[in-house]
């Protein structure tokens, strides 16, 4: 028996989420039901997303991820099925036993326990993971250093055997591990390779470990970095499945530095990086564009600039129409003490500007500034 389940772009789509990661309807009572009448049923998930199957897993004798796989789907899954084919995917993503095992959907940090990197539960399949009507067996992991420094690379290699009676491809994945006060994923993958091994033979694979592949961003640096000290080298079948570690020692360093911009030449106000949804980008009379605070508090902010020369004063190009309002200047953190405050003036007309300052208190290095307007609505428009 053959029962085909999965989802379609009414379950989930671009701009709608999903509310749960089950099979939606009565699929899983369909599941179960054919289960009962015939245990010998194979299991097609034609979906776009993971889903959690755990009676399925649990159950079944055999179950098959299909994706959206197009017009001839049909015909891959027979191959697969009576044996055609020897299947060699491996999942790009992790799936779940439950929702509860995952954050919000409104909650975007990765590092709150979601994908493989972070997660710290056990997952219904890991990333990584696939089957094949074969097996294959992991051995003689070597490398070509034990010391990974700035402008080098490490070669990693391993054997790879079919071990089992058919023709097969293996995916064949690269993990690093950091151990680190920060909070570094328990793995992460640096490489892969897709190999065809006939019964018995023997290939080896090989990898390129770069210094680049062990950086994490360093908020109070904003450089790319490497911490040093020794990194943790798994290669295996996925990324709960390791067959073989190893490790290289990392001399620390800097890789790269993000970009800087100049706070002494003049910046246009629609060049920020983040703002308020209650600060509207809009035209000037001339055609330009400025940007128009709508409402108290609202703020832009302009990451990474370098005051490495030092600075002592903020200048601004502002139309306004009321009086009482201001241009609070902030750095790195809406929540920090204000550094300036720009008092606006009423220019007459909303589309005539004029340029003014205030005094800030000397800053030096590389800062986030946050512009916050204050006053009622509309506080001025900022060319």
């Amino acid at each position: 028996m053959v029962l085909v389940c999965g989802t379609d772009q009414d379950t989930g789509r671009e701009g709608k989420d999903r509310t749960d990661i089950v099979l939606p309807g009565a699929q899983q009572q369909l599941i179960q039901a054919v289960y009962q009448a015939n245990p010998q049923t194979i299991l097609v998930l034609v979906t776009g997303f993971s889903l959690s199957v755990v009676y399925a897993q649990d159950n079944l004798p055999a179950i098959m991820s299909a994706w959206f796989a197009g017009q001839a789907q049909g015909t891959a899954i027979a191959d697969v099925i009576f044996g055609d084919y020897n299947p060699g995917g491996k999942l790009a993503s992790t799936w779940y036993k439950s929702i509860n095992d995952i954050p919000s959907k409104y909650d975007y940090d990765v590092k709150n326990n979601r994908t493989y990197m972070y997660f710290k539960g056990t997952p219904l399949y890991p990333f990584g993971y696939g089957l094949s009507y074969t097996t294959f067996n992991y051995s003689n992991i070597a490398l070509s250093s034990t010391t990974l420094g700035l402008g080098n690379s490490v070669d990693v290699s391993a054997d790879i055997t079919n071990t089992g009676s058919r023709a097969g491809e293996e995916v064949t994945q690269l993990y690093i591990n950091i151990p680190s006060t920060l909070v570094r994923p328990t793995k992460q993958l640096k490489g892969f390779s897709r190999i065809a091994l006939q019964p018995g033979e023997t290939k080896n694979v090989k990898f390129k470990l770069t210094y680049e592949d062990l950086q994490y961003y360093n908020e109070a640096t904003r450089n790319f970095e490497v911490e040093g000290d020794p990194v943790n080298i798994y290669v295996g079948s996925s990324s709960q499945d390791i067959r073989l570690t190893a490790s290289v020692n990392s001399i620390a360093g800097t890789v790269s530095s993000t970009y800087r911009q100049s706070p002494y030449i003049v910046t246009q106000a629609e060049n920020y990086e983040n703002k308020t949804a209650t600060v509207a980008l809009k035209s000037t009379s001339d055609g330009d564009l400025c940007i128009d605070s709508l409402v108290n508090n609202s703020h832009v902010v302009f990451k990474n600039m370098n005051f490495d020369a030092g600075v002592r004063s903020f200048k601004a190009c502002y139309a306004s129409m009321q009086s009482g309002g201001s241009i609070s200047v902030v750095l790195d953190k809406l929540t920090e003490k204000e550094v300036g405050n720009l008092k606006i003036t009423p220019t007459g007309n909303i589309n005539t500007y004029m340029t003014d300052s205030c005094d800030l208190s000397a800053i030096s290095g590389v800062r986030d500034v946050y512009l916050v307007f204050k006053g009622g609505t509309s506080v001025c428009k900022l060319n």
